[in-house]
């Protein structure tokens, strides 16, 4: 028999020796219209539409066929739903026309031959995800073949990739169906009998499928029952077949294609070795994606993490971790969902590290974990001075007033403006660079700071809270406590999120400042004197950062084991006293602009680094950010500074 192929009112109807099948303008089985003359349909149950119309022995052969249309009886229902998550977004849209869902736009036309008919659809999410599908229809063939590719032509990653094969085969005056998982797993197969020993199937071979039958318009490829089902699960019931395939990420143009087969037969066993005969699909197993990691911990403190955090699967698939090369200077509690308990030696500081791997099933990939564990800051008791003895006090002696203004030995040239007045006030900064200063104990109202700059100051008497201790305050809405009470006093600062310590001056304000202004991941110099270290294998990049725009006394800072993927970041220009690009020191220590303090820079040996080079500046929001990192490194620049 030729296959027999037509369009009628924009739907493809397709005929071989044993199958009748129509489709849509969505891309489902199942035409609105009546089929065009000379193609079977189920006229004896009054259909003249077509879903998937069998006659097993040929059509106009042998006896007359007694199986019904298996896709229009009852409530029809075929079609695809597709899923994807964008961000923390889940999208799902569904195609099955004859239960009302249109959600994907699409074309179909016809690329049929003499002995094979083929109907193409082409369509997008409403997110640009391309859906291009072709339904094949063998001569001979009592099943249908369905390939899909699913292509991301956006500019965004699409995770967790769903799609989903959907259809309730029903015969006239009996719904229920004897339905069965036979095959699950390595591929995924699942059957409705609709007569003794004709049953209607869907199968493929792709190790991606999973087979259920559950529900009735079934919208969701999420669904846990699309999932959970066993090999050889039955029961007899109206409800409606499902394949879904987990296709994993999809980054902005790549593709993964599925195939499945759809079809009725009297001999299963036959037919899908007939499938299989052919050949299978090729499924390319993708290795995991294991990215790595960096953390950072205190001297005689364990560190704890998670290594897989950041590591994906492309196809979806669950990923597990094992440890490869143990760390050299401590111990670590390793467990497969990738958790880790690191513990560094008694005393020791420095630079650690350990190699993990991270696997599908199949196959793996390594990555190195990089460990940054910061010295114990060394507490220097004052010396011990004799008292001084005062000679006798023979009249009073009235000295001058001492200033109480405490920001004038802490600032070297900032204007202070006081919000401690009782009223609501709303508080200007100037062009240049402004402390505004809050007393925690007095009543100081709901003030409003307008223009606060990456070079002002927000100053208190005492801390600010900070719940982690981590020196970042997170503001609601802009808005800070400045005494901690539900109804005390607050500050809006107009245009930031959070606030970050600098420390504290010698009579106990703390000092903070816009924490947007810090580079990400930044290691940055307060008023102490902080003691720094990069990593001992000179592997990954650290960002030091010293705030000198602010002209606060930084202290005298120290960096250990500074290498090759290191910077220091000032907002001040180092001096270059020859214009060189060469910032040069005597026995490693450079002193910040401004006479801000100073910084003692060795190597992962030691050794005193007596020159840093100059990398150039990036602008940020009107701050200016100097880079300089060793002489000659080609491994880090200013291009490296992120925020």
């Amino acid at each position: 028999m030729t296959m027999n192929s037509a369009v009628a009112n924009g739907e493809l109807h397709l005929q071989g020796t044993y199958l009748s099948i129509g489709i849509n303008a969505d891309g489902n089985l199942g035409t609105t219209k009546n089929a065009p003359k000379g193609f079977a349909t189920d006229a004896d149950s009054g259909f003249l539409r077509v879903g998937m119309f069998a006659d097993l022995d040929g059509f106009g052969q042998g006896n007359a066929t007694t199986l019904d249309d298996a896709l229009l009886q009852g409530r029809s229902i075929e079609g695809f739903n597709i899923g994807y998550t964008i961000g923390s977004n889940k999208i799902v849209q569904s195609n099955q026309l004859l239960t009302g869902y249109h959600q994907i736009n699409g074309k179909l036309s016809d690329a049929s031959t003499e002995t094979e008919g083929k109907a193409i659809w082409n369509g997008a999410t409403k997110d640009n995800l391309g859906v291009a599908q072709t339904i094949t229809l063998a001569n001979d063939a009592k099943y249908i073949k369905i390939d899909v590719t699913l292509t991301n032509n956006s500019a965004t990653t699409m995770n967790d990739v769903r799609y989903m094969r959907t259809a309730d085969p029903d015969q006239a005056g009996k719904y229920d169906t004897a339905n069965k998982i036979e095959k699950q797993g390595d591929g995924a197969l699942v059957t409705a009998m609709l007569q003794k020993d004709t049953p209607f199937f869907l199968y493929s071979q792709d190790t991606r499928a999973t087979a259920s039958f559950y529900g009735f318009v079934n919208l969701d490829p999420y669904a846990s029952t699309a999932a959970s089902q066993a090999q050889g699960y039955a029961k007899t019931v109206d409800q409606t077949l499902n394949l879904t395939f987990g296709l994993g990420t999809l980054k902005p143009g790549e593709s993964t294609k599925i195939t499945l087969y759809m079809g009725v037969t009297d001999n299963l066993k036959a037919t899908i070795a007939q499938i299989d005969a052919g050949k299978a699909p090729v499924v390319v197993d993708l290795a995991p994606e294991a990215v790595a990691d960096a953390f950072d911990g205190d001297q005689d403190n364990a560190v704890t993490g998670n290594v897989l955090s950041n590591d994906k699967d492309p196809e979806g698939k669950k990923l597990t971790a094992s440890l490869l090369d143990g760390p050299d200077h401590g111990t670590i509690k390793f467990s497969a969902d990738g958790s880790f308990i690191y513990s560094p030696d008694a005393g020791w500081s420095g630079g650690d590290s350990f190699t993990y791997a991270a696997s599908d099933g199949v196959h793996t990939s390594n990555a190195t974990v990089d460990l940054s564990i910061e010295a114990a800051p060394v507490i220097e008791e004052p010396p011990v001075v004799d008292p001084i003895v005062l000679p006798p006090v023979v009249d009073p002696i009235v000295l001058p007033p001492v200033s109480t203004d405490p920001f004038l030995d802490l600032l070297q040239a900032a204007s202070v403006i006081h919000g401690n007045a009782s009223a609501n006030e709303i508080l200007k900064g100037t062009a240049g660079a402004d402390v505004f200063h809050f007393s925690n104990a007095a009543a100081t109202g709901q003030d409003r700071i307008v223009g606060f700059g990456k070079s002002d100051l927000f100053v208190t008497d005492a801390k600010l809270y900070d719940g982690n201790n981590d020196g970042i305050i997170a503001l609601s809405k802009s808005k800070v406590s400045i005494d901690g009470g539900k109804n005390g006093d607050t500050v809006v600062v107009e245009g930031v999120s959070k606030l970050r310590f600098l420390g504290t001056d010698d009579a106990g304000h703390a000092v903070y400042a816009d924490a947007s202004a810090r580079p990400k991941s930044a290691k940055e110099g307060t008023t102490a004197d902080d003691a720094f270290m990069g990593d001992a294998r000179n592997k990954s990049k650290n960002v030091f950062f010293f705030d000198t725009n602010h002209g606060l006394d930084l202290g005298s800072d120290t960096i250990g084991n500074f290498g090759r993927h290191d910077l220091v970041v000032t907002t001040t220009k180092l001096a270059d006293d020859n214009s060189d690009g060469i910032i040069s020191a005597t026995g490693g220590k450079f002193a910040l602009p401004g006479d801000t303090g100073s910084l003692l820079v060795s190597d992962t040996k030691g050794a005193a680094i007596d020159s840093l080079e100059f990398d150039g500046s990036v602008v940020r929001d009107g701050l200016t950010y100097y880079v300089y990192s060793l002489v000659g490194s080609t491994a880090a620049d200013a291009s490296d500074l992120s925020f």
